[in-house]
């Protein structure tokens, strides 16, 4: 990391495990956590500056296929004591839905989706470092509510006329 504040040696290790149902059923999900771990050792406001902060991911995605036509999604993730920069975060997440319909031999495809539903990404930080102590709160406004209507009206691209004489040579 440089900043014209400060100069340092960041590393970062983390470890994530994941589990899940296969694809193919009625329902489908991934559940997972991840474990990060920050080391920083360097200098701040010409003043050594060393820390180490551990933060953990939680992450999930879930589909269940209502009718043959008809498939509703979910997926979110949970944040606890993020770490942006030399900035502390609260814990902080998002979830989203989907609802997907096929129509018409599936040539029409109709998706309603709603993403931070819950309106939870605003998030608490602090700044402790140095000489400098801040707190305060930001909110990321992605809350989006939307509509996709979708037609395949069944048009290909030409296939190019090829000589069946002709072939391919490396």
């Amino acid at each position: 990391m440089r900043t014209q504040d400060n100069v340092g040696k960041n590393v970062e290790t983390y470890f994530r495990i994941t589990g899940a149902i296969p694809p193919g059923g009625k329902y489908f999900f991934v559940v997972g956590a991840q474990y990060n771990y920050n080391e920083y050792d360097g200098l701040y406001e010409n003043q050594p500056l060393s820390f180490a902060r551990g933060s953990w991911r939680f992450f999930t995605y879930h589909q269940l296929n209502l009718t043959k036509t008809t498939r509703l999604t979910a997926n979110g993730f949970l944040l606890l004591k993020g770490q942006q920069n030399f900035y502390e975060l609260d814990q902080f997440g998002q979830l989203s839905l989907g609802l997907n319909q096929s129509l018409l031999k599936s040539k029409l495809q109709i998706t309603l989706n709603a993403t931070d539903v819950l309106r939870t990404m605003a998030t608490r930080f602090t700044l402790n470092q140095g000489g400098v102590f801040t707190i305060g709160d930001r909110y990321n406004d992605n809350q989006r509510f939307g509509v996709n209507v979708r037609y395949q009206f069944g048009l290909r691209k030409k296939e190019e006329s090829r000589d069946p004489a002709s072939y391919d040579v490396e």
